[in-house]
């Protein structure tokens, strides 16, 4: 196996359980009735608003922790059925077609082409759950889906070039 591969799935790992025992400490942390007592005085909140902090505190927590965990599964997943593989073919191909004369650079540029748009595909499910399920309940979100989807495509149209640019 590829030095560089394991590098990769080994760091991969370790970025996840080092986000998940922060996760778990951070829980602990603002479970304890002391600390919220303290935290509550510090921000100078009413009860209410307290607990409406914390409940969203909990949700958002609870919510990033089911998306890492199933983003891992997908990384791995796409992975171990040679997803990467594929995304190199398809680079090659779209750069082969279009008779660049620097064909290495534009397949890399493909590649992470395809790769930001695999994975904006991927992210938008959690993100419109996050804002239009989470952020409503708490009154947080002044978004339309409308508006969600328009700024989805300006930040993916920004993305794509500055990326772009950087890249090439």
């Amino acid at each position: 196996m590829n030095t560089l591969f394991v590098l990769f799935l080994s760091l991969t790992a370790l970025k996840f359980f080092v986000e998940m025992t922060l996760g778990r400490l951070n829980k602990s942390s603002y479970e304890n009735p002391v600390k919220q007592k303290e935290a509550q005085k510090k921000l100078g909140l009413d009860s209410d608003s307290f607990k409406k902090t914390l409940a969203y505190t909990k949700d958002k927590s609870s919510f990033g922790s089911v998306s890492e965990i199933i983003n891992l599964i997908l990384l791995f997943g796409f992975i171990y059925f040679g997803g990467f593989t594929l995304l190199e073919q398809k680079a090659a191909d779209l750069a082969s077609s279009y008779n660049f004369i620097n064909s290495s650079i534009m397949e890399g540029l493909f590649f992470f082409l395809l790769f930001f748009v695999l994975t904006s595909f991927v992210s938008i499910p959690f993100s419109y759950y996050s804002t239009f399920n989470i952020e409503e309940k708490y009154g947080f979100n002044k978004q339309t889906p409308k508006s969600f989807f328009l700024d989805l495509i300006k930040s993916t149209v920004l993305g794509l070039i500055l990326g772009g640019l950087l890249i090439g």
